[in-house]
């Protein structure tokens, strides 16, 4: 994240693309936070603080209010998938929560779904697939992680060297040992765009 908005400031390509895997980690860590978490309704209000919190700094950040910091794009993603788990999600639903993605937030729609996507994924290594129906769920599974990446590449090229983070999945997901709780993350999104600020405008 820091080496993508480094390479923002810089306008160095490399760095941005390097920058590319740092979104779908953040997802990946968001699905294993909402899948382990004691208190959902907890998990989710301090993620939208963050989000409130970091916009100002972010604002400043890309010299504009829209879109917002992608820590609102992790906040949807994660209602959405809570609403698919409760089965109380209809077509209008979707619509509108694509719709809002796309005007207001960073990765637009490839950020709701990539949290989605990411939130489904079958742990193949802990649990094999020996039926056929496994198989064919996890080939959608990809085609569809894959397909999501392409179109979103066609407007936003860079993107697509995210793609290759499917390859992560299975060996991140074989890790079963609660991490640490790395609270001072609260902190270091918001402030960590301070010396980058100071060093645009130099």
């Amino acid at each position: 994240m820091v080496v993508d908005h480094l390479g923002y400031v810089l306008e160095v390509e490399e760095l941005r693309i390097i920058g590319r895997f740092s979104f779908p980690l953040f997802v990946w860590l968001l699905a294993q936070g909402a899948k382990h978490t004691r208190d959902w309704h907890r998990y989710q209000r301090r993620l939208l603080i963050l989000a409130i919190a970091a916009q100002p700094v972010h604002a400043l950040f890309i010299k504009s209010l829209f879109p917002l910091n992608p820590v609102f794009q992790l906040w949807l993603g994660l209602v959405l998938v809570r609403l698919v788990q409760q089965r109380r999600m209809n077509p209008f639903l979707w619509f509108s929560f694509i719709g809002v993605a796309t005007l207001f937030l960073d990765y637009h729609y490839y950020g709701v779904m990539l949290v989605y996507l990411i939130s489904s994924y079958p742990n193949l290594l802990q649990n094999p697939p020996k039926q056929l129906d496994s198989r064919v769920n996890m080939l959608l599974w990809l085609a569809g992680f894959a397909v999501l990446h392409l179109v979103y590449a066609l407007s936003h090229p860079r993107q697509i060297f995210a793609l290759p983070f499917v390859v992560l999945m299975p060996f991140l997901n074989r890790v079963r040992d609660r991490g640490p709780q790395a609270r001072w993350f609260y902190w270091f999104y918001p402030l960590h765009f301070v010396p980058l600020i100071l060093l645009g405008d130099i």
